[in-house]
């Protein structure tokens, strides 16, 4: 299984979390999120991180990100933030790729 972090852990996020669960292709271990103080982290698991702590302790554990929001002009500015560090594949799921 291919070991993911998912950003965006908003309801998207967690759409995008329980369908991967039903798959044997991916395992998420951690969410990223841009406003890890604004929520509330009760994710099933998986811990909640910002990018900088993502860079810092997480980067080298994974093989993919998955992009988890459904505003695409946000979508392209998160990839945009990531290509310069983060060289492995990233993913821009569309709302309804796994047929929600």
């Amino acid at each position: 299984m291919r070991r993911i972090a998912i950003y965006g852990a908003g309801n998207f996020g967690k759409y995008i979390f329980k369908e991967l669960e039903k798959t044997n292709k991916y395992e998420p271990i951690v969410y990223i999120d841009n406003n890890v103080n604004g929520h509330d982290w009760n994710k099933p698991g998986l811990p909640v991180v910002d990018v900088n702590l993502f860079q810092d302790d997480w980067q080298k554990q994974v093989e993919a990100i998955v992009v988890a929001v459904e505003n695409f002009q946000v979508a392209q500015e998160m990839v945009m933030s990531l290509l310069p560090w983060f060289k492995k594949d990233i993913f821009v799921p569309d709302r309804y790729v796994f047929g929600g």
